[in-house]
Parts: C-alpha cells; structure tokens; sequence
C-alpha cells in the first residue's frame, strides 16, 4: 500500500510518502519504502538502510516506524513539512464521544472523533466561540450558546437553549441530538487553536437536519480563507448549496483496488450553470469525469520506487 502527500512550497513541489507491507512472522504492517523529495532536501529509506543529500541522517529505522519523524528537527525545511503534516486535522465526528464527559485535561487540538470537544471548546479564544455560537445558533433553532465546565473532574458541554416565557434553560450533551452535537463539532474543527494546516471533514451531513446544512457550509466557507477544507459527501443537497462549484469538485473512484481522484469533464463543468447544480448531476447519474486522474506531475519520480521488491 503506497501514501504519498504532495505540498506545494515554492516554486517546486514536495513530495513525501511511504509503502507499507506484511510480513510473514508478524501481524502489523511494515515500511518497505519511505521518501521525501524536495527542491533542496532529499531522503530516502529503504528497510533498514537511508540516504540523504544532508550529512549526519543516520538513523537506524525501526521497520514498524517512519523515520520521518526523527529526522525532521535536522532541517527548518523539513520541519515546517513535518509541521504541515501534523497540523493535518481529520475528522469522523460520534456524538457518543463528544458526550463523553472525559476527564478534564489541556488539549487545543481536536481529536478525529471530537471527544476532546469539551477541552477544545474550553480552550477556544474569546472570539471564535462567539462565531461558533452565531453558527450555532444559526444552525440550531433556539440555541442560545454554549459552554464548557467542569463536573467532579468531569469535562462538560452545557448548551444555553431557549425556554418558554423568555427564560434560558441549560442542558447537558448528553440530552442533545446527536445532529446538535455534531454541528458544534464542525464548527470546533474550524476555529480549533492553533489553526490546523488542512481540515478534512467525513460525511458532514451524518444527522444534521437540512436546515443546518447551508449554514454550516457558510461556516466552512468563511474558515477556508484561512486553510482548505475538504469535505466528503454523497448528499445531492449538500452538493446543491453554492459553495459547491464545479471547479472545487473532485470525484472519487475505486479502480483495480486504488481510489482514483478525478477532475470533472469539461463538457460538465460547461454545461454547468444555474439553475443546475452538481447535486442534480449526481441524482442523473451525471456527474462524468475527465478520462485521466488528477496529478500534479510531481509524483512521477517517488512512484518508480514501487519496482522495489
């Protein structure tokens, strides 16, 4: 299995991946191959041996680790790839993990699953949890705000929702629905500090009523001026809201046991003007592609290395 990321910094661009395989005496994969191919600085790690344009890489690598990690503090190139990296946020919200109720602790950065949402919130600045909860609100009818506390050294989200006779009632995640609790993870994931390098959202429309979908990708929108968000979707409504333009679609396909990216054809992208939406495309079963993959060209070079045994 090859995993390649390719970043553009510069002129050139630079690619990083590894190939992981099995091996017969154990149960977890192995890293056969590992590279990292820049405009100045290079690696390459074969099994247990690795070479470098820099002097002094001589790690030993461990066949189950990347080495990558080790070596990225020898060089500020290579440390600001392997912060962008890092900084890559992905997420798969459960609202049974973000009702959790954890054990309080320091986190800023938000796990995949938003169980750490409380610790997330807690630690948000003044003025991204007033734009979490205008979206909120705005997603959510009657929601008035939200916070986190602490409950016998217990992490808890309250959010503040209308009542009757003007009152604010307040209640738990626990008795929230679980579109609730999935939007405020959204909208965490978005203004998290400090500020991930790429957000990767799965199935954002997973229990969210249709009302909350247009505001929530208004908030998406709005976050993407300050990093790309990249969500996934097979929601017809979802890819109906403006936002959704033809040239920011890529389509996803599974061909001879690899996931082929793909542009749409051009003949699509032409004809697609209002009122029709790539929503509507997609319920004709007319979403086609271009007949070749995405690529950027750089990848060329680090997948000869798939002729290694």
């Amino acid at each position: 299995m090859w995993i390649a990321v390719v970043l553009s910094l510069g002129a050139s661009p630079v690619v990083y991946g590894f190939r992981l395989g099995s091996d017969a005496t154990r149960s977890s994969y192995l890293v056969k191959h590992e590279s990292l191919s820049g405009i100045s600085h290079w690696f390459t790690r074969d099994r247990q041996s690795i070479t470098s344009n820099r002097d002094g890489i001589r790690p030993v690598p461990d066949p189950e680790s990347l080495v990558f990690p080790l070596i990225a503090g020898t060089s500020p190139f290579w440390k600001a790839i392997y912060e962008g990296l890092r900084s890559i946020s992905v997420h798969q919200f459960s609202p049974q993990a973000i009702r959790s109720e954890p054990k309080i602790g320091s986190e800023e950065r938000l796990n995949r699953d938003g169980s750490n949402a409380g610790d997330v919130l807690k630690h948000t600045r003044p003025k991204d949890r007033d734009w979490i909860e205008e979206h909120l609100e705005a997603a959510i009818p009657g929601i008035r705000g939200v916070r986190a506390t602490a409950r016998v050294g217990r992490r808890v989200i309250v959010f503040e929702q209308e009542g009757g006779n003007g009152q604010t009632c307040h209640f738990d995640a626990l008795t929230m629905s679980d579109g609730t609790v999935r939007s405020l993870g959204i909208l965490l994931s978005l203004r998290q500090t400090p500020r991930p390098s790429i957000v990767l959202l799965d199935e954002i429309e997973d229990s969210l009523h249709p009302d909350a979908h247009g505001v929530l990708l208004d908030a998406i929108h709005s976050a993407s001026d300050e990093f790309p968000v990249v969500i996934s979707t097979h929601n017809p409504e979802i890819l109906s809201h403006p936002t959704a333009m033809g040239k920011r679609i890529r389509i996803v396909q599974w061909d001879e046991g690899t996931s082929q990216i793909y542009h749409m054809s051009s003949q699509v992208l032409a004809n697609l003007k209002p009122p029709q939406t790539v929503g509507r495309l997609l319920r004709s079963n007319a979403l086609w592609t271009q007949a070749l993959p995405s690529t950027t060209g750089a990848e060329a070079d680090f997948f000869k290395a798939d002729l290694l045994p």
